[in-house]
């Protein structure tokens, strides 16, 4: 009698909480802004521990480089006289001197940089933007508490600590960008809204600015799903309140930056660099052109070339591995067999989010059109991920609610393992690099006055590990990074900075890297810095 009396009050326990949390579930608003600051929040506490992240990608100093500029209050910077020098990877230096990459990313660093003192911080901001919009997403597809569940195994799982936030080449924003064209399309085909509309039109505006080519295909799918329920007219008048000024502000910003209103940087940067297409249909490889230096030589034709021609001569193995890579970071182990088998479900008794499954399934499908793939590129369907997750574990729960509530202690726990080791997850090592950087900056930091660092390579250097970036006003930078190509060339280095201590530096990849210090022009002093 005393054990059902105490089960009745356990059970009453239950509902009273379940249905407190049901009632909060409801407050779509108040729910994203909870889980947009615990993701804040929670990477704001973890700054004890895990320090702001140091660059170390050749994408992460091109993304700063923009960052700079915007900060400077300017577009693009003008083509440096000795641009010759300051050629390197993932950026132009002429007609204009600017990264070659989408705005958005580096606009979110500039903000960083001009509020808080440090880029990063706009990596931060975004983090806590995509959980909130993920969120939005997924209550548009699911019932209240479902929908918060999503939004909390998204938090976990991607919206404190990973890749995207531990470096500066972006996701969150795409991934935020796309959650608002995703959650904007059942609301459209159940109640067509002004509101709803600039919402997808403002989503599409910024995914044309972070992810053009995944952007495009996920605007394309979502807005062809939209018209088969709503008429166009009713949405041509937001889409033009949005998407107009969008189209016209990226020709203006291509004209400043590339000198043609319909050529974007990352086009001009293709132009002038690039030996092969990054999309399968585009499979012949172009004849190299004029190289100023062996080290993009290397890069462009010994590396990225090299890798492009791998994947499209095993394309299965390549697309095993991008999966493998992008399943690990967007669902992990116990979601992903969820998924399986819900899909597996779905196709024998359809669900209410098949939909959704079917747009992820599409994307993905667009993908396979990119040579190789990686998770910050899927981004924008972020959010088609964790409603296809959620619908899984819904479906589960139904099934057997003892295995769902095992399956999301396994999920929780799995993920709070990866939070306590997240190098494992990352893409790319990029710490000893950064540990060889970090160690030369101290020892040119400890000299005083404004630095000028002739950077050569020896054999062992690895391409991806790239020394020559500057910031956005190369002219009054405390240390500025050129490419030493001979006596004869250096020395115009020498005469336009008269005032620079000089030095070079060779390095030699893990064999560590040579940094030594020079007067004018006779080299003296030799000093050795060990990774």
């Amino acid at each position: 009698m005393k054990r059902e009396v105490t089960q009745r009050k356990r059970s009453a326990l239950q509902k009273r909480f379940g249905f407190q949390l049901s009632r909060i579930a409801r407050k779509q608003v108040l729910v994203a802004l909870l889980l947009g600051t615990l993701s804040l929040v929670g990477r704001a506490v973890l700054l004890r521990f895990v320090p702001i992240p140091k660059p170390g990608i050749q994408d992460e100093f091109s993304y700063l480089l923009a960052a700079d500029t915007y900060a400077s209050g300017r577009l693009t910077n003008p083509k440096h006289p000795l641009w010759i020098h300051f050629e390197t990877v993932h950026l132009i230096v002429q007609p204009t001197y600017q990264s070659k990459y989408p705005p958005v990313q580096g606009m979110l660093l500039g903000i960083g940089q001009v509020i808080f003192g440090d880029p990063w911080f706009g990596v931060w901001l975004s983090m806590g933007v995509m959980s909130a919009a993920i969120y939005w997403a997924l209550a548009g597809w699911l019932p209240p508490k479902w929908a918060a569940l999503g939004g909390v195994l998204a938090l976990i799982h991607v919206g404190f600590f990973n890749y995207w936030s531990e470096s500066y080449w972006g996701g969150s924003a795409a991934a935020a960008a796309g959650a608002l064209v995703i959650g904007a399309v059942p609301r459209l085909r159940r109640k067509p809204s002004t509101k709803t509309a600039i919402l997808l039109g403002s989503g599409l505006a910024l995914l044309a600015n972070t992810r053009p080519f995944e952007g495009a295909v996920l605007g394309m799918l979502c807005i062809g799903t939209v018209l088969m329920k709503v008429p166009i007219k009713q949405l041509a008048v937001p889409f033009a309140i949005t998407l107009i000024p969008a189209a016209l502000g990226m020709m203006y910003y291509n004209y400043r930056v590339t000198g043609d209103p319909l050529r974007m940087p990352y086009m001009e940067h293709e132009r002038q660099y690039a030996t092969s297409s990054p999309f399968i249909w585009q499979s012949r490889a172009r004849p190299a052109p004029h190289y100023n230096h062996e080290a993009l030589r290397a890069t462009y034709v010994g590396w990225d070339q090299a890798l492009r021609a791998r994947a499209r001569a095993h394309p299965f193995l390549v697309r095993t591995v991008d999966f493998l890579i992008m399943d690990d970071f967007f669902l992990g182990l116990p979601l992903t067999l969820c998924v399986v088998g819900f899909v597996a479900g779905m196709l024998a008794k359809p669900h209410r989010t098949r939909l959704a499954v079917l747009l992820l399934l599409l994307f993905m499908a667009g993908l396979e059109l990119e040579v190789t793939v990686l998770p910050h590129y899927a981004a924008p369907a972020t959010a088609l991920v964790y409603i296809a997750a959620t619908s899984a574990l819904r479906r589960l729960r139904h099934f057997s609610p003892f295995w769902f509530q095992g399956v999301v202690a396994l999920i929780v726990l799995s993920d709070i393992t990866a939070l306590a080791s997240p190098g494992n997850r990352w893409l790319y090592d990029k710490r000893d690099f950064i540990a060889r950087r970090q160690g030369v900056l101290r020892r040119l930091d400890q000299s005083p006055g404004k630095q000028l660092v002739l950077v050569e390579y020896g054999k062992g250097h690895d391409v991806n590990q790239e020394w020559v970036y500057n910031r956005a006003d190369i002219d009054r930078s405390r240390i500025v990074w050129a490419r030493g190509m001979g006596a004869e060339r250096d020395r115009e280095l020498l005469e336009y900075y008269p005032d620079r201590q000089v030095w070079r530096l060779v390095d030699h990849g893990d064999e560590g890297v040579d940094l030594s210090r020079l007067d004018r022009p006779a080299e003296r002093a030799h000093a050795v810095v060990k990774r």
